[in-house]
């Protein structure tokens, strides 16, 4: 096969839309589509090999295929991740470690998508981005790919022989493979995601691209590869800038990057002064394995160690990035692959890899799980801190995402002469500690209306962790709508978090829409706008200043917000409530991070956040007289 720079170039385009969207730079948030590209590169890559291979021998050396890919990407991924694990044994707190890498085994298998899968883990969402080898998922779908290809083309070869046209059935396969993608992705986003059989139409698509400039049936003058040349680079870049987190994937949406992948080869065949053939994406994209390999663990180690998001922080870990890639590739990369170490005979490179990938399956299992001496004899401090949430977590009052049935829970006495009603989800639920200081017992009766993740705006919310519409959520906030209007409650406490992808208008009409519902039918209505969220994982950042002795530790786990969002939502609550005299719009951010700088915990010793958004019900209870005293100018809590 002919070398082809643009084809690096294309690499390099691929990796480092992947990169930018990873570190949040701001316009590209689908640069995920970069690993779309990937698929739809390698299925012309590898199926040119294998036909080209097919035509000089007659038949597909399957051992001598295998051996090549272990040879390839095995010795990469194994550096990378045993680096990857020593700095977390180094700069993280036990049991931060144990959950970072709680793919590990799977990642070292090339079954990480499997584990995401099987876990529900969403890719956008932030626990999923909390694993340091959460990217590992790709090379998953790839090497799946890889196992079941070379008898799938040769089989497709063969009956090329026998009457039936190859590419015609290459082109079938793609267009079921998406059809069923799209279909998959409606039913159950999360496993079309993850899982292989939704990708392969990718792999085939580019496959179908091998075979039909190898059959001569794609034959483009130069302005026809010029014009599939900018169509696809178009179509590319106009997904990763217009997509986002908020995109059901892959689906429809991934049709659009794939077909500007295939058109980007197809038209690189003869077009000239290729942009992607320039000398400097070239060199990126030689690199493009190892600089993948990276990205995520050193952006992971970031976050986690609270990097504020600058950017120049942002350009500091990009820059190790590449430099890890550079040594990476050359020397390892390049030895196993072209050097001195690219010759031994396909079964020992084979049993060598197997052995190799037993071995780091039942290492890590064996490190993850298997409890030192004496570490479970006592309690974990970092976990007491992330269970620490109010009772009504307890007494089943958040039903989720498996009901759209109201399920109040009541507190204080069936005979106080008041009641107020909390609807929210679970960033306004955390502060249920501090209600019976704001409306206290006997005369107040508080009722209890939480569903997680689910703000209560008039909105259809899109939620990650399903990748869909949350529609239990509209019905359940509907409902109890309608309850509270019913009940007609001296007051109404409402409190959302920030999480949603809802734009500025979206805030604004619907909590107006919500708000002028209620106002008529209610005494008064306190809203309590989302905190701001800490730019790290509270409990991780406290376990590893302790064991690393690192005090005082409220100096070692502070720093700014990490982002402004929850500010401007506050303004855009403020905008929905102007006019309604009985609604107040309550901003709890100088309580959480007083001076605009949040912390973990408190210079008293109390933990503020049970991860990186969710208070600590210890730090609720301690709250409770501050906020109370600053609710009392603005609304009458007696």
């Amino acid at each position: 096969m002919t070398f082809r720079p643009d084809l690096q170039g294309l690499r390099a385009l691929a990796v480092i839309l992947v990169v930018l969207a990873h570190a949040g730079v701001p316009g590209i948030a689908g640069g995920f589509v970069g690993v779309d590209v990937f698929f739809v590169l390698s299925g012309y890559l590898i199926s040119a090999l294998l036909v080209a291979e097919h035509a000089r021998n007659g038949r597909i050396a399957m051992a001598r295929f295998y051996a090549r890919r272990l040879r390839r990407l095995l010795p990469a991924l194994l550096a990378m991740m045993t680096l990857t694990t020593a700095a977390a044994a180094w700069l993280l707190s036990r049991e931060e470690a144990r959950t970072m890498l709680a793919s590990t085994p799977f990642a070292a298998s090339w079954t990480s998508n499997l584990f995401f899968a099987l876990r529900t883990l969403d890719y956008f969402d932030e626990l999923g981005a909390r694993d340091l080898f959460l990217h590992t998922w790709s090379l998953g779908v790839e090497e799946q790919f890889y196992l079941i290809w070379p008898p799938l083309l040769a089989g497709v070869l063969w009956l090329s022989t026998r009457g039936v046209r190859a590419l015609t059935a290459l082109a079938a396969l793609t267009l079921v493979g998406m059809l069923a993608c799209v279909l998959w992705t409606h039913l159950a986003p999360i496993q079309a995601f993850y899982q292989m059989p939704a990708r392969i139409w990718q792999f085939s698509l580019g496959a179908t691209i091998c075979l039909a400039i190898d059959r001569g049936t794609v034959r483009l003058n130069r302005t026809a590869s010029l014009l599939a040349l900018g169509c696809g680079l178009t179509l590319v870049l106009v997904s990763a800038i217009s997509l986002d987190t908020a995109t059901p994937y892959p689906g429809i949406h991934a049709l659009a990057p794939s077909l500007g992948a295939a058109a980007i080869i197809a038209g690189g065949i003869t077009a000239t002064r290729n942009p992607l053939a320039d000398v400097r994406l070239v060199w990126i994209g030689d690199r493009s394995y190892s600089i993948y390999l990276w990205h995520w663990p050193v952006l992971t180690f970031g976050a986690a160690l609270g990097f504020d998001h600058s950017a120049a922080e942002t350009a500091a870990l990009l820059l190790l990035t590449l430099l890890l890639a550079m040594l990476t590739y050359r020397l390892i990369e390049l030895p196993f692959w072209k050097g001195h170490l690219s010759h031994f005979a396909p079964r020992p490179v084979m049993l060598t890899g197997l052995l190799a990938i037993t071995i780091a399956f039942a290492g890590s299992l064996h490190a993850l799980w298997a409890p030192s001496s004496g570490e479970r004899s006592k309690r974990d401090p970092e976990l007491d801190i992330r269970l620490d949430m109010p009772v009504i977590y307890r007494m089943g009052c958040d039903s989720w995402i498996s009901s759209a049935e109201l399920s109040p829970c009541v507190f204080g006495e069936r005979e106080a002469s008041r009641t107020v009603v909390f609807i929210g989800d679970s960033i306004g639920a955390q502060w249920f500690s501090a209600f019976p200081a704001l409306f206290p017992p006997p005369q107040w009766r508080v009722v209890v209306l939480t569903k997680s993740a689910c703000p209560i705006v008039d909105e259809d919310i899109f939620y990650k962790r399903i990748g869909g519409i949350f529609e239990i959520c509209s019905r359940w906030r509907a409902d109890a709508i309608d309850a509270i209007v019913a009940q007609q409650p001296e007051a109404v406490i409402i409190g959302s978090g920030n999480g949603s992808a809802l734009d500025a208008r979206q805030w604004i009409e619907g909590s107006r829409r919500i708000l002028a519902r209620l106002s008529p039918h209610v005494g008064q209505i306190l809203v309590l706008a989302g905190t701001p969220h800490l730019g790290m994982d509270g409990p991780g950042c406290l376990a590893r200043a302790r064991e690393q002795e690192h005090f005082p530790l409220i100096e070692a786990c502070r720093g700014k917000p990490s982002s402004e969002k929850a500010a401007r939502i506050a303004g855009h609550l403020r905008e929905a409530a102007r006019g309604l005299p009985n609604v107040v719009v309550f901003d709890p951010a100088p309580l959480v991070c007083p001076d605009g700088r949040c912390s973990a915990i408190t210079a008293h010793g109390v933990p503020v956040f049970r991860d990186n958004q969710h208070l600590t019900d210890r730090f609720v209870r301690a709250s409770a007289a501050p906020l109370r005293a600053a609710l009392e100018s603005v609304m009458a809590l007696d």
